[in-house]
């Protein structure tokens, strides 16, 4: 679901199903609950976790924030001792050493 801004067509594709609101004409939510207030969300709120709390992200480990993030946001309702328990989860057979978060040894 996105806004009629003609990029998101080509980004779309290669989608299963594509809908738009047209916020040009004043629309946000179309019938059948077509709106772009989730995704608004979610932006939102990564950038003020970002501004608020990092301060600045380098673009090395962009991608290690915004899973951070998504994490987060994907479980926000749950329990921090359910929260704790996904994180354990995830981590079976994974170690976590210092030189690849540096940068270390990188190409």
């Amino acid at each position: 679901m996105t806004d009629s801004a003609l990029p998101y067509n080509v980004v779309a594709l290669g989608m299963r199903g594509h809908e738009a609101v047209d916020h040009s004409a004043g629309q946000y939510v179309r019938r059948g609950g077509i709106t772009t207030n989730m995704a608004e969300n979610f932006f939102s709120q990564l950038k003020r976790s970002l501004y608020g709390i990092h301060h600045h992200v380098s673009k090395e480990h962009l991608d290690r924030y915004l899973a951070q993030f998504d994490f987060m946001y994907t479980l926000c309702k749950l329990s921090d001792s359910l929260r704790m328990l996904a994180v354990i989860r995830q981590a079976g057979g994974r170690r976590l050493t210092y030189k690849p978060l540096a940068g270390e040894g990188r190409g």
